[in-house]
């Protein structure tokens, strides 16, 4: 309950009427008072979020029958800060307050109209809310407020006395009668228009500006990869509440980092008793991953001879993504967004035969915004899985042919030592080194040694000499071919274990390829030809190679030349 202090003189009641009266006030003592003394008078007074009434007649209020303890007083005037306080109030006692409101720097301005209310001036006018900042002012003031519609709250000592919507024009005046409850529009005279000041207080007239609702929303980047945040940022003015979508109640102004998981539109809204305002911000999440999956190289091999694998090759498994903190490789599993991995596939097939396989990766790569990206590669893996054999068997099977290597006169000489190892010699072993090198696969043990033979035409020294440079230039050859030089022996034989003319008429018989006619004849010149050569012996077999002159070769006439032959002709034909 609330008081006005009057001028007025109270005339004394009779006896009878003051004794009927003793009591009530006896108990009344239980509860104390607020004596409330405000500027400007128009204030409106709250006590604990109730509307109490103003200071309008003599810049003071007496709020009465408030309970011992502590109470909240919130002192409101359009155009002014408000003010709050904590009053602690005693049993029997009044409590002053003197409240002096700041005034707010600056004017409004919007399209005005104006609403009028008729009705007890006590009551408290709250627009677009129902809670005491929303506070516009009372009843017998002006309360120019911008051009639209308003939700309307007649308040008084915690009891509404009116509440409905209104719309007040632009230029008009809405006149609201708390009699009937009913609002008609009237003509403004002098109707305000533009920029004006927020208060007018007067003895007999009062017109106050409810500054419009404004402001500002906006979020920074507009679109974000998932995990990342987007900087909202707003500001508003004349805003009683605000709040974001999905945050909640924010500061008027303020930023705030926002992380959607999928693509959203926040919506700030601002209300106040000079509108509302609603603007929205939309952030896109972009869930693009950009994934790679690739297998190097594409192709390996496997070979296993009996329960020994001889060829296993890797390959590399090589992955990125972006975007994506949930990434796996199948099969290898779980994985970083980025990285690589070795692998050495060994083939399903157990049986002896070809292997060919095909084996399949597949990358999947998630984020927590429901983007999701697949990549698959494949790895072919070739080769044969073969029973065990021993090294005939292997030497049979693979085709091991043992063939004597023939070199041109007095060739490799010590000036070119990589010299004489003619392009149809270099042919028969390459054959050999292929086969050869599958044929350690069966018998590791297995060697090639490399005897080295010279004609008898220079001396003892120099033929020793001429053998040791023909049996390390075919050992080189080999090992050039991917022969292991540990199963390689060399033995230069110089001028000895030639062979005999009768051993060569004899070979010269069997030779699949004979001689031709002139060569057949020249008997001494064709004994020299045939004892310049490397014989190879397959250890620990002793199988040796065939000793068949190269007749057909196209070579074959500067290897069989008793001559000494040009280092430019030799160069050109190996």
């Amino acid at each position: 309950m609330s008081e006005r202090r009057h001028g007025f003189l109270w005339v004394p009641f009779l006896a009878i009427g003051l004794l009927t009266w003793a009591m009530p006030a006896l108990a009344k003592s239980e509860t104390g008072k607020i004596h409330v003394y405000a500027r400007p008078v128009e204030a409106e007074i709250f006590v604990d979020g109730a509307h109490m009434g103003n200071a309008s007649w003599n810049g003071t209020l007496i709020i009465k029958n408030l309970s011992p303890g502590d109470h909240t007083v919130s002192v409101y005037n359009t155009g002014y800060t408000t003010q709050v306080f904590k009053v602690t109030v005693e049993a029997g006692k009044t409590m002053a307050l003197h409240v002096r409101l700041e005034p707010l720097s600056g004017n409004v301005n919007a399209s005005w109209g104006r609403l009028k209310v008729k009705g007890t001036p006590r009551a408290g006018v709250l627009l677009n809310g129902k809670t005491e900042e929303y506070v516009a002012g009372h009843p017998h003031e002006d309360i120019l407020v911008p051009a639209g519609d308003y939700q309307a709250t007649v308040t008084h000592e915690g009891k509404d006395l009116y509440s409905g919507s209104i719309n007040v024009p632009a230029g008009q005046t809405e006149v609201l009668d708390l009699k009937g409850g009913q609002a008609k529009t009237e003509g403004w005279k002098n109707a305000k228009t533009g920029d004006i000041m927020r208060f007018h207080g007067g003895l007999f007239h009062t017109w106050l500006a409810v500054a419009p609702v404004s402001g500002d929303f906006s979020a920074n980047p507009a679109t974000v990869i998932c995990g990342q945040s987007s900087k909202l940022t707003w500001n508003s003015s004349g805003a009683v509440k605000t709040e974001i979508s999905g945050i909640g109640a924010v500061p008027a102004t303020g930023e705030q980092d926002a992380t959607p998981k999928a693509d959203t539109t926040y919506t700030f809204t601002a209300s106040g008793p000079g509108g509302s305002l609603t603007k929205t911000a939309a952030v896109t999440i972009n869930n693009a991953m950009n994934s790679t999956l690739t297998v190097t190289p594409q192709e390996v091999h496997y070979r296993k001879v009996g329960d020994k694998v001889e060829t296993q090759e890797s390959a590399t498994i090589s992955w990125s993504t972006s975007n994506a903190p949930h990434v796996s490789v199948d099969p290898l599993g779980a994985t970083q967004g980025s990285g690589s991995q070795s692998v050495t596939p060994t083939p399903q097939q157990t049986t002896p035969g070809p292997v060919d396989e095909t084996l399949s990766y597949k990358l999947t790569a998630t984020n927590d915004c429901g983007g999701s990206e697949t990549r698959t590669a494949s790895l072919h893996l070739t080769g044969s899985i073969e029973a065990a054999m021993g090294g005939a068997e292997a030497g049979e099977q693979l085709g091991l042919v043992l063939v004597s290597v023939f070199f041109p006169t007095d060739y490799p000489d010590p000036r070119h030592p990589e010299g004489g190892l003619l392009k149809s010699q270099q042919a028969n072993l390459s054959r050999l080194a292929t086969v050869f090198k599958k044929y350690l696969e069966y018998d590791p043990s297995a060697r090639l040694e490399l005897e080295a033979h010279a004609d008898s035409r220079a001396s003892v020294r120099h033929d020793q000499q001429l053998t040791e440079r023909r049996a390390a230039r075919v050992k080189d050859y080999l090992t050039g071919q991917g022969v292991s030089a540990g199963s390689l022996e060399t033995k230069a034989l110089g001028k000895s274990d030639q062979l005999s003319r009768d051993q060569v008429k004899e070979l010269e018989g069997a030779n699949p390829n004979p001689p031709p006619k002139t060569r057949a004849r020249a008997k001494r010149s064709n004994w020299w030809a045939y004892n310049r050569r490397v014989d190879l012996v397959l250890i620990p077999k002793g199988e040796r190679s065939k000793e068949y002159y190269p007749h057909n070769a196209a070579d074959s006439k500067i290897l069989w030349q008793v001559a000494h032959p040009r280092w430019k002709v030799v160069e050109a034909n190996q």
